[in-house]
């Protein structure tokens, strides 16, 4: 697809994550946000050792978020609250957007 991707990595035993995901993953804004403008991927650092490795993810939660063709746009190292995150996903998809609609 012609998406950006957006690659969420954690751990089950990380607290952070946790929270994360408990206040993100069930804001409406967000989880609408992100199912229309974004793929989504969840990687377990410790099951998904490679990929992990080849991104430089050193801690969790650690959001990443790619263009289609790969180019990384921006990185969410560590926590973030829901505002900070549902501002960088529209910030994203719109510039996502407009590059969609030149070609």
């Amino acid at each position: 697809t012609g998406e950006p991707l957006f690659l969420y990595f954690r751990s089950d035993t990380c607290g952070w994550c946790m929270k994360f995901e408990e206040e993100s993953f069930t804001n409406e804004s967000i989880v609408g946000t992100l199912r229309e403008n974004f793929t989504i991927a969840s990687i377990d650092v410790y099951k998904q050792r490679n990929i992990t490795r080849f991104y430089g993810v050193r801690g969790t939660p650690h959001e990443i978020f790619l263009y289609p063709n790969g180019t990384e746009i921006k990185r969410l190292p560590g926590y973030v609250d829901n505002q900070t995150f549902l501002n960088t996903i529209n910030e994203i998809a719109l510039l996502t957007r407009g590059l969609k609609n030149e070609t």
